[in-house]
């Protein structure tokens, strides 16, 4: 009994030293992994040789030694060639020869001489004033003529500037002008000529012909027949304006040559006679407001409006009889002036 209880007892210790071990390996395991992991890239550097540093060779090593020949074979060096490292490339500057690369060494055989490196070549970088010739160059290599320093562009020198059109392109707007201001009409068409119908006006019915001195001022003449016989006319009119149409004051003088003797039948009796009149010569002051078109294509048309008074007194003379007081005024009224109505129409010249 005594012995079934030591067993268990080792069995117990046994497998507690176990679960210790077990449990030591699991924290010592990844700690040390860790610490591995942060010191290992240090630890590789500090260990590569510096740049350039020939790595040497332990002295007790087979190399260093040197290990005896074999019997029958060639005697060689005592010691290996020592491994040579390259130094870093250095990149040439612009201009300076890139130096070629050294030959490797050759190792001697026994009896044969060292074979001496072929001499190294060298090339260069073009720089700036190496560039290439400019097209003009170029074309005068091929026409066989020497460039000159112009067509050469030096190292310090900027490409040509380009031309005008090639530099910049400016935007045209084409703007419509502003039309030119036209000429008075009455400065390009000066003499008109209209037939005239109106009443006490410059020619009753007949024709005027005007000047246009100036684009504001018109002389006008009219001749015609009116009812105190023939009409003779002359009038002068300043035009307001210079366009087209203009409103213009004007006045003038009338001559009428006047008519034969009239018989005036008497209000109770056709058949009778009642006086005998004649309407003698006459002159007139007119005096009219009217307005004046013209179109650029010469289209004219002129209407007035006024009155016009009768100089000398009555130019009606009773050759025999008596009037009646209406008949007197109706003769007034129709020879001794009065209203001025007129409208012409016709075309104005250049």
């Amino acid at each position: 009994m005594a012995s079934f209880d030591t067993r268990l007892e080792r069995l117990g210790a046994a497998h507690a030293k176990r679960i210790g071990v077990g449990l030591t390996s699991l924290v010592v395991g990844p700690c040390l992994a860790v610490a591995v992991f942060l010191t290992g890239p240090a630890r590789a550097q500090d260990l590569e040789p510096p740049p350039g540093a020939t790595p040497s060779v332990p002295s007790g090593s087979a190399s260093s030694r040197g290990a005896p020949a074999p019997s029958g074979s060639a005697p060689t060096s005592s010691a290996a060639p020592p491994v040579s490292v390259a130094p870093p490339a250095v990149v040439p500057a612009a201009g300076q020869a890139i130096p070629a690369a050294p030959p490797a060494p050759a190792v001697p055989t026994s009896g044969a001489p060292p074979t001496p490196a072929p001499p190294a070549s060298s090339s260069t970088v073009p720089n700036a004033s190496q560039a290439p010739a400019t097209s003009a160059t170029a074309a005068k290599s091929n026409a066989g003529q020497a460039p000159s320093s112009d067509d050469v562009l030096s190292p310090f020198e900027e490409s040509p500037p380009a031309s005008d059109d090639e530099q910049k392109v400016e935007a045209v707007v084409v703007v419509n002008p502003p039309p030119a201001k036209q000429r008075p009409v009455r400065l390009d068409r000066r003499l008109s000529l209209t037939g005239e119908l109106g009443w006490n006006s410059l020619a009753g019915f007949g024709f005027n012909l005007g000047y246009h001195a100036v684009p504001q001022v018109t002389v006008e003449g009219g001749a015609g027949i009116s009812l105190e016989g023939w009409r003779l006319g002359l009038r002068g009119r300043y035009n307001f304006t210079t366009g087209p149409a203009t409103p213009f004051l004007g006045a003038g003088l009338l001559s009428s040559g006047g008519i034969e003797p009239v018989e005036v039948p008497s209000q109770e009796d056709e058949n009778v006679t009642q006086a005998v009149l004649r309407v003698r010569p006459s002159k007139f002051i007119q005096t009219v407001f009217g307005v004046d078109w013209i179109t650029r294509e010469g289209f004219t048309v002129v209407s007035t409006l006024g009155w016009a008074w009768l100089l000398g007194g009555s130019n009606i003379e009773v050759l025999s009889g008596q009037p009646t007081p209406l008949q007197a005024r109706g003769f007034r009224v129709f020879f001794g002036g009065g209203l001025v109505l007129s409208l012409a129409l016709g075309y104005t010249f250049r």
